[in-house]
């Protein structure tokens, strides 16, 4: 009885004593955990204001796919299939398809940021640069983002509001 209370006690502070694997061990997250190809789906808004008002400010309906490849290094890339329309009238529905580049950055938290660079190769959609915050679920086989900025370089207008939305699996 007495060897088995030892046993069991020695058991105990051998694991807690093993660095990153103890009992409340938290070796936290990074890069690493955001690794292999991700299939993703979103939806969003964005405000697009022409510079000099003309035409005047409208709003896009967007609803996205993507598929992502992440290094667990910090970069990845993808592709993307994107169908927008305004949302109070005019043109009809668009749908777009490209490719993008990106960089990411995973806390130890499991929130991270990541920055896309989007070259569209069909449909009207114009090429942008793309900033969004996110956070890692089920060990990083689970990616939710908000976007929080859309960056149109060949256009002078701006952005003023994008709500955008995506969730990746991993596959």
């Amino acid at each position: 009885m007495r060897a088995r209370l030892f046993l069991a006690v020695a058991v105990t502070l051998l694991a807690v004593s093993v660095p990153g694997r103890g009992l409340n061990a938290d070796p936290g997250f990074s890069n690493k955990d955001l690794s292999g190809g991700y299939s993703g789906s979103g939806t969003g808004l964005l405000w697009f204001t022409p510079p000099g008002g003309s035409p005047p400010p409208f709003k896009l309906d967007l609803v996205t796919t993507s598929f992502t490849r992440y290094d667990g290094a910090g970069t990845c890339t993808g592709s993307v299939s994107q169908a927008q329309a305004p949302t109070f009238g005019g043109a009809p529905l668009a749908t777009c398809t490209g490719t993008f580049s990106c960089t990411y950055s995973v806390n130890s938290d499991g929130t991270g940021t990541s920055t896309y660079t989007l070259t569209y190769t069909s449909g009207p959609c114009i090429n942008s640069i793309v900033t969004d915050s996110f956070v890692l679920g089920e060990r990083g086989e689970l990616v939710n983002s908000v976007v929080t900025s859309d960056t149109i370089p060949a256009v002078d207008g701006t952005v003023t509001s994008i709500v955008a939305k995506e969730t990746k699996t991993r596959q």
